[in-house]
Formats: C-alpha cells, structure tokens, sequence
C-alpha cells in the first residue's frame, strides 16, 4: 500500500501541474530492488513510477537521485526517465517519474548503450568527485573532491566503508594491512585520466528498455570518476553485452590493459555489498586485495 500521506501530496502535484482534473486511479507494487518500495500509478493524466521510503533513514536520498538523472539528462547522452518531482512528507521521502513502458530493444541495442556511455564519459570535470554527497544503494556516498584518482578512490571510496566494514567484524587487521599496502601501488597501476561524468553503478539491473526501445539507465550513483569504475561494474552480476564493450572502446578507446585493472575498480561496489549484505562478499574482497 501507498501511505496516505504520499498519495494526498502527488494528487495535489499532479492537479496543480498537470490537470486540475487529474487523479491516480490504480497503483500496482512493482518488483525489484532490496532497498526502495516501488509502484506504477495509473492516473486520469498518465502513468507514473513511484518510490518512496522513509526519510529519517535516507535523508535526501530521492533528491540527489533527482539531480542525478537531471545531471545524466542535460548531457544529452544517455537515456534516463524522466522525472516529475521529489518531495519529502513527515515520514518518507519518494521520487515520482514517467513509467517506462518495457517493450522489445531496438535493433543494435548493445552497440548502442556503448557507444552513449562513451559519449557520457567524454565529459569531463577538473576534479575528482562532485560540488554535493548522494547515495550508492543505501549507503551515503562521499563525493569531496580530490585533484588526482588514486587520493579520490582511497579517501573517498575504499576507506570509509573498509573501516565501516572493519567495525561490523565483516573484515579483519590482515585484510587492512593488505589494503594499505595496495594503496601504496595504486599511482602506478591505474592511468592518469581526466575526471569523467559516470553513471556510478553501472550494473545490469540498473538499465532497463525505455519505452520507444532504447538503453535506459535508472539509479545513477553519479560524479566524475575513472571511467574505467563503470565498466568495471558493469562486469558485476552478468555483464553486458560483448558489443556494449566493442562499441565503447571504438568510440572512446580505453588505455590498454583495462581488463587487467577492472578488478581494482570492483573494490568499492564490492565493499559496498560486504557493507549491506555480508555473505560471501569479504571473500571476494580479500581475492583481490591479496594480489596486490
């Protein structure tokens, strides 16, 4: 069930900027996603997308989701749903935008979504990181800004939630010790780059078939990062498309040896999930870090 409280407050939004007519008719519980409550409405004036949870424990998190589709948008790059407005009541927090209707991909669908995140990543900060904080999942996401990558992925990245995952007992002093001796390579293994505009967790479950067919990427975790950390998580949990990855290096072509780096960039979405959901996630933690 929708809380009374957000169905009174977007019929009034949708009267006052709609239709005065307006009015939600249906709302159907959606499946997907750990985190968020999520429902297609159907109104006398469309059909809308709705998440919503409580805002004492996700402060602002629905806002800097705004502003990161609206940021991801104004590129004019890459697909994104559009988005009506976020609000926050006494209880929740939700973001309403356009129900994309899943329908068959259009033909050259992977080649496509290559080439777009290509083009996204070919826009470029002067820094590392963005001007405000959001979210990666549940979890706060520090975007401080940094002149070089390695200090951005170690201040800003690893160690926050290697420390957080350090006091839930989920990592150890050994697995420590090998994460300050990695750090230590780092300025020799990842290239120099300029900062690029990433998605920020570019996995698979976070690009859906818009409406007219096309790649469409929800839930961006969004600041100027390596390029190579998206498609690095874009290898998580099943990968895209061998073209996807052809067309991105012919359009934008990656410093060689990326492949050989992508493990590197999984630490953080791989911290993350140690951090939110424990299991087998330090394992494949302590894989990596113990090479280096």
């Amino acid at each position: 069930m929708i809380p009374e409280e957000i169905s009174g407050f977007v019929n009034k939004w949708l009267i006052s900027n709609m239709n005065p007519a307006c009015r939600i008719t249906g709302f159907n519980s959606l499946y997907g996603g750990s985190i968020n409550n999520n429902f297609a409405l159907t109104s006398t004036c469309g059909n809308y997308f709705l998440k919503f949870n409580k805002a004492s424990e996700y402060p602002e998190m629905f806002r800097k989701e705004r502003l990161g589709l609206e940021l991801l948008a104004s590129t004019n790059t890459v697909y994104v749903p559009r988005v009506l407005f976020d609000a926050e009541t006494d209880n929740y927090g939700f973001l309403v935008m356009k129900l994309e209707k899943q329908v068959n991909p259009v033909p050259r669908y992977g080649e496509i979504i290559g080439i777009q995140l290509a083009e996204l990543h070919k826009i470029k900060a002067s820094k590392f990181g963005l001007d405000y904080d959001n979210y990666i999942g549940s979890l706060k996401q520090s975007n401080a800004r940094h002149q070089t990558y390695t200090e951005f992925f170690i201040a800003e990245r690893l160690e926050p939630l290697l420390k957080t995952a350090y006091e839930k007992k989920l990592l150890n002093d050994n697995d420590a010790g090998h994460f300050y001796s990695m750090y230590k390579k780092l300025p020799e293994i990842i290239p120099d780059e300029e900062p690029s505009l990433i998605h920020g967790d570019l996995w698979s479950g976070n690009l859906i078939i818009n409406s007219e067919g096309f790649p469409c990427l929800i839930d961006p975790a969004v600041y100027y990062g390596h390029r190579e950390s998206d498609l690095a998580m874009s290898k998580l949990f099943g990968g895209f498309s061998p073209l996807f990855y052809r067309s991105y290096n012919e359009t934008y072509p990656l410093i060689s040896g990326w492949e050989q780096r992508i493990r590197i960039h999984q630490l953080y979405p791989l911290l993350v999930h140690v951090n939110l959901f424990g299991g087998n996630y330090p394992a494949s933690v302590r894989e990596i870090v113990r090479v280096f």
